[in-house]
């Protein structure tokens, strides 16, 4: 069964130079996973300049085979991999579930 999701994570509050580390990182799970192109990258600074946000989101609804399954493992190697290159980063899932909706 196919699940429509809408995809949102994000790693708050970063200095600046850590959000682009987490951005290129965002970047190459992107590609592994084959959601790079339902998905973008952006960031937001905060107003002093000095802290930045990184969120990846998709614009549309995705169709996820197995999502149940497949979230869980994603989410475990994301934040591991968030973790390995910023220590003190985490991730913030945000799926938003379109069937659930209705």
């Amino acid at each position: 069964m196919t699940t429509s999701i809408a995809i949102c994570f994000t790693v708050y509050d970063l200095p600046t130079s850590d959000a682009e580390v987490i951005a290129q990182l965002f970047e190459e799970v992107l590609k592994e996973t084959q959601l790079d192109s339902d998905t973008i990258i952006a960031l937001r600074d905060s107003e002093d300049g000095t802290r930045r946000d990184v969120r990846v989101f998709s614009e549309d609804w995705v169709g996820f085979s197995g999502f149940y399954r497949w979230r869980p493992p994603f989410e475990e190697s994301l934040q591991r991999r968030v973790t390995e290159a910023v220590p003190h980063a985490k991730v913030s899932f945000e799926w938003d579930y379109r069937d659930e909706d209705q």
